[in-house]
């Protein structure tokens, strides 16, 4: 069972998310969305990682999306809470709104066709999400784009610079 910290609201135009991993650690949970293919180009299945980093009084210091293998960060101070996250139709890339704009994304007609998605995450170790996901290599798309960091990576500096 996971912690009782907080896990974002997701949003989406379709409901066909499989199921929702947690790896969970000391400083950080990574929440895995699990999509039945990887939008439209890729047929194989996708998973795409939110990271929510806490401060030594267990409170969101930092939130992390990753999109087309790149990560961007949020301040808790720049983001709604509970987190919200809209996944795009085309390749489920991760967008959050924000206190200053609606959705960090430009698709205005799409955005009030949005379905708020319920899910319960199961718990999950770092070896159940095979190393495709995790980085890239591997992954169809890495062929012309540059592999990533591994979450955890990302997750371990980014608490360390912004959250200890």
């Amino acid at each position: 069972m996971h912690s009782p910290r907080i896990k974002p609201c997701i949003f989406s135009l379709d409901n066909s998310l499989i199921d929702v991993l947690v790896e969970e650690y000391q400083n950080f949970n990574i929440y895995w969305f699990h999509w039945p293919r990887d939008g439209v180009y890729y047929k194989e299945q996708d998973y795409e990682p939110v990271i929510i980093i806490y401060d030594r009084d267990g409170q969101i210091c930092y939130l992390i999306i990753r999109r087309g293998w790149g990560y961007k960060q949020y301040s808790v101070k720049d983001i709604l809470l509970p987190p919200q996250v809209m996944f795009d139709p085309v390749q489920h890339h991760p967008y959050v709104r924000t206190k200053k704009i609606k959705w960090a994304w430009n698709a205005s007609e799409e955005v009030r066709q949005l379905i708020h998605i319920e899910y319960t995450p199961s718990s999950a170790a770092a070896d159940t999400i095979p190393t495709k996901f995790r980085t890239g290599e591997g992954h169809e798309s890495s062929n012309f784009r540059a592999v990533s960091r591994d979450p955890i990576d990302e997750a371990t500096e980014r608490h360390q610079q912004f959250c200890s």
